[in-house]
């Protein structure tokens, strides 16, 4: 994960070159062979407990991000949405959190309109966020809309296997 308060801390003069050091771990995961999927880390979760909407600082974070690695063809808005916070959304009825996705698909499509902008990721599936936002127009841009079956939450679709058993009381599937 690209923790968004390392990258904005780690803007400066544009060399990155502040731990976790991004320039460098992202070529060696591109020498590697492999791709990338950078997730803005607390972009969002800490973001809404401080302003109900993206401010203009928010938004430059991560233009310039995408300025600094233009060859990202996808980025996740945030790490997973726990319960803690589930509950905190849940005051606004999930609008600061579309508010966020909406302006984060916006800048990732300004910036390169064949990026696609992927939303935080849950624990589980909660199709019924998912469909609130696409109803109220927060993921019109959204490209890909992710859930984490690893919490042991059942998706809506069949899976074949569960090993995170233990979890809300889930027998291994």
């Amino acid at each position: 994960a690209y923790d968004y308060s390392w990258l904005a801390r780690g803007r400066g003069d544009g060399t990155w070159d502040l731990w976790p050091y991004y320039l460098a771990l992202d070529e060696k995961a591109r020498k590697a062979g492999l791709k990338v999927l950078p997730c803005m880390k607390s972009s969002i979760a800490s973001a809404i407990r401080r302003e109900p909407e993206p401010r203009r600082n928010w938004k430059s974070t991560l233009l310039y991000f995408m300025l600094q690695f233009p060859e990202y063809d996808a980025l996740e808005a945030d790490n997973e949405i726990e319960l803690r916070m589930l509950k905190a959304m849940q005051a606004d009825k999930f609008q600061s959190y579309g508010k966020y996705h909406k302006h984060f698909a916006e800048v990732i499509h300004f910036m390169n309109r064949d990026a696609w902008a992927v939303s935080q990721g849950s624990a589980g599936f909660r199709s019924g966020v998912v469909r609130q936002m696409v109803k109220e127009g927060y993921f019109k841009d959204i490209d890909v809309v992710n859930g984490h079956f690893y919490t042991g939450i059942y998706p809506c679709l069949l899976s074949e296997h569960n090993a995170n058993a233990g979890q809300e009381n889930a027998p291994p599937a």
